[in-house]
């Protein structure tokens, strides 16, 4: 049955090879083409409607009424299939079923007055397994087979036929795929035509014809699709149902039109099980851009936070219009978007759903599932989609002697670009309004300009955003020296509080921040312990030994899905020791968003992420992290072409050995950002100009300079340390194992030394705020 179709479809397509070569009328000549009786080729405008089954343009009937008839437009339908399985008698044969709706077909193009080309290549429903992925390549596979390198070549071919010249505008009309038709939603045939159209359109604008792509976008009873723009102007044309026709048939309104379609042309389609609303006042029908980029205003700025948990986005509400997080799966979307009644813009981490364990790289997937998860939320609006790091991932595992991962940063992440373009236009097409933005690591654009230094960084250049991240001084940022977490190199057993590990046991791991170790002594221990455990790495070592830069530095990334470390060696010429003003790598991104925009202008703006937390290394104290938030604040202000800043992070965060303390238990901190991003938000009237912060608390065990905020193991370490930080608190008090509790000072760090440390030892902060109680536990284990 399917190779029956397949040599079908294959002499269809090779019989129209051979007809559409004429420079006249291409329909005349075509065996496939059905001429309508007052069709007028000569027409200087021409609108093309590309649909997958007969009836899908039924969504334009009152545009193709209205226009088709005029003297100055000529219109023509290109229907791929016959929709065998889309009567709605189930006893009917797939064969008289798709006769029956060839006839409907051609009725429908003689009323509205267009040619239609009509083909029988094999639906959703004939191809198996209904995968996307095995419809790209069933028709693939008939295209090539026909002499054709993809079917985005035919529809070049037709279009550039049927527009007789570059100059003369052409308007190429189909429906959204992922929303579908009145019979089909989220179909994969229509999924591989909008590829295919959207690839020839985009080359013939590139050669400078006049040709344009639009969806169809009407909506019945005001519930069609569930995601809106940023601006609430997704549609720039739009005709209310009861509005009478505009050029021909003006007796006539829209919704008549329709109807007329629905019932009177189309009577057996299987959309006709349930009946349609009769009120014309309940329909609007729209046209749209197919290819739309989030709006990227010059006098709005994206301001918020990045989160580890839902519970935290009404916490950041009233300073914010946008929140980040990196899901766990596909159900965490949902969980998320449902806690988000603030309406605030969702940034979502997505590589995760991108990257291939097998390859260490990223691969094109289907994005339905992910939009599914957003669609079945109970958030309606704009979305970000971000993209952390990508580049810097590749680097990591070419650094750890992946091949695929080298070849393509040899190859400039071509592949990378090409996937992360396809990905981007999916999301913005399943859900329109959305974005994409891409934050790359500061050492990833280090190795870049060390390689190519009059090179611009090479980032994802079909995003809206794009920025860096690198956590430190505003002056001076870079990798973070951690030779300290030993402080006795004397303590042999001290290596594991390090978890080095060979490679990191999550495929996708979060916030890949780099270290390094300067002190010559402790390098020295570490390989002597990583000798006498035997790490399989250590082989690594004995082959590679450039794994040292220049200056004997070991590099280390950790993770802080599950607090691990890997040593990610550098080779004199490509060394990511190095530090700088973050003004250096704000240039960087600023020449190649400018330089992209030369090119491609869409509206990209840079993207600040400032560090919001307190930490050992990056921000020992408060003071430190505000100045650089300060910093930031000037650049955000300075330029339209800053259009966004995220804070990192809002809650707690355990990154390898190092515990980070976000915003939220920060008192002056979160003072200070939140007035920052409240002067972006002022427009916001539901919230009260006075922000009532939530009381929080961050509690914190450590021995020398390594951490935790749950359980620290000591490792035969006699001494420790307890820091601990609230917010918003009325009081707090401290207790050690059995001792009487101590009080502590509210709103600002306490830090009490633990002289004699006896193992297990328990620890437990306690705060009131209005009666109420918060606590925190931790604990040391030997």
């Amino acid at each position: 049955m399917m190779k029956a179709l397949l040599f079908t479809a294959i002499i269809i397509v090779s019989t129209l090879l051979a007809c559409s070569v004429s420079a006249a009328d291409p329909c005349r000549d075509d065996p496939f083409c059905t001429k309508a009786q007052n069709s007028r080729f000569d027409s200087p405008n021409r609108f093309i409607f590309v649909g997958a089954y007969p009836g899908d343009e039924l969504l334009i009937y009152p545009f193709m009424k209205d226009h088709c008839s005029e003297n100055t437009n000529y219109c023509a339908m290109i229907i791929a299939t016959q929709g065998k399985s889309g009567c709605k008698s189930e006893s009917e044969s797939a064969s008289s079923c798709g006769e029956q709706r060839t006839l409907e077909l051609r009725a429908s193009a003689e009323y509205l007055n267009a040619d239609v080309w009509h083909y029988d290549l094999p639906d959703s429903q004939a191809i198996i397994p209904h995968t996307l992925e095995q419809t790209r390549s069933t028709y693939q596979y008939i295209v090539q087979t026909s002499g054709l390198l993809d079917l985005s070549h035919y529809f070049e071919n037709l279009f550039t036929k049927l527009q007789l010249s570059s100059d003369k505008p052409i308007v190429i009309i189909s429906l959204n795929p992922f929303r579908g038709s009145i019979s089909q939603s989220g179909d994969n045939v229509a999924r591989v035509l909008d590829e295919s159209v959207d690839r020839a359109v985009e080359k013939l604008q590139q050669s400078g014809h006049a040709i344009s792509y639009l969806y169809a976008n009407s909506s019945i009873k005001k519930s069609w699709g569930n995601a809106i723009n940023k601006d609430n102007d997704a549609s720039f044309s739009c005709r209310n149902g009861n509005a009478h026709l505009l050029a021909t048939h003006t007796e006539m309104t829209n919704f008549e039109v329709f109807k007329h379609g629905f019932y009177g042309i189309y009577p057996s389609q299987i959309f006709h099980n349930g009946a349609i609303d009769n009120n014309s006042d309940h329909y609007q029908f729209c046209l749209e851009h197919a290819k739309k980029y989030f709006s990227t205003k010059p006098n709005e700025k994206i301001v918020g936070f990045a989160l580890n948990e839902p519970s935290h986005i009404s916490e950041v509400a009233s300073f914010s219009n946008a929140f980040a997080f990196t899901p766990k799966d596909l159900n965490d979307v949902t969980r998320y978007l449902n806690r988000n009644t603030h309406n605030l813009i969702p940034v979502i981490e997505i590589g995760r759903f991108l990257f291939d364990e097998t390859t260490h790289s990223f691969r094109e997937l289907d994005v339905t599932p992910l939009a599914q998860a957003i669609t079945a939320s109970d958030y309606q609006g704009p979305i970000l989609f971000l993209v952390d790091e990508p580049l810097w991932r590749l680097r990591l595992s070419c650094l750890n002697q992946n091949p695929t991962a080298c070849t393509e940063i040899t190859d400039k992440y071509t592949r990378t670009l090409d996937i992360f373009r396809k990905i981007g236009a999916e999301l913005r097409k399943a859900l329109p309004g959305s974005g994409m933005l891409h934050i790359e690591a500061f050492a990833e654009l280090i190795y870049q300009k060390n390689s190519n230094p009059s090179d611009n960084v090479i980032l994802l250049d079909d995003v809206e955003y794009l920025g860096y991240d690198c956590y430190g001084s505003f002056d001076q940022c870079g990798m973070t020296d951690i030779s300290n977490i030993f402080s006795d190199t004397n303590n042999t057993t001290n290596i594991a509080s390090l978890s080095i590990v060979e490679s990191f046991s999550n495929a996708y791991p979060d916030n890949l921040i780099p270290y390094k170790i300067t002190d010559s002594n402790v390098i020295n221990f570490l390989l002597k312990e990583l000798g006498l455990k035997n790490l399989p790495f250590l082989k690594v070592f004995q082959k590679l030994p450039f794994l040292f830069d220049s200056d004997h530095k070991l590099n280390l990334v950790c993770d802080s899905s599950n607090s691990e470390c890997i040593i990610a060696g550098a080779t004199s010429e490509n060394t990511i020791t190095s530090s700088m003003p973050q003004s250096v790598y704000i240039d960087w991104i600023r020449n190649a968003v400018l330089s992209m925009e030369t090119v491609h202008p869409i509206g990209r703006k840079i993207f600040l992420v400032p560090g919001t937390f307190q930490n050992f290394y990056h921000f020992p104290s408060e003071n430190q992290t505000i100045d650089q938030i300060n910093a930031f604040a000037q650049v955000f202000d300075s330029s339209p072409l800053f259009g966004g800043m995220g804070g990192f992070i809002w809650g707690d965060l355990q990154e390898g050995p190092i515990p980070f303390i976000g915003a939220r238990s920060l008192f002056n901190v979160r003072l200070a950002i939140a007035d920052i991003f409240r002067e972006y938000i002022e427009a916001k009237k539901v919230f009260a100009t006075k922000t009532e912060f939530h009381p929080a608390m961050s509690l914190v065990g450590a021995i020398g300079a390594r951490g935790s905020f749950q359980q620290l193991t000591t490792y035969g370490a006699t001494q420790g340390d307890i820091y601990f930080q609230s917010a918003g608190m009325d009081s707090c008090s401290l207790k050690i194992g059995d001792h009487l509790q101590q009080v502590l000072t509210i709103n600002q760090l306490n830090y009490i030394p633990i002289p004699i440390l006896t193992t297990p030892l328990d620890i437990e902060a306690i705060c009131l705020k209005r009666q109420r109680i918060f606590s925190k536990k931790m604990q040391f284990v030997n």
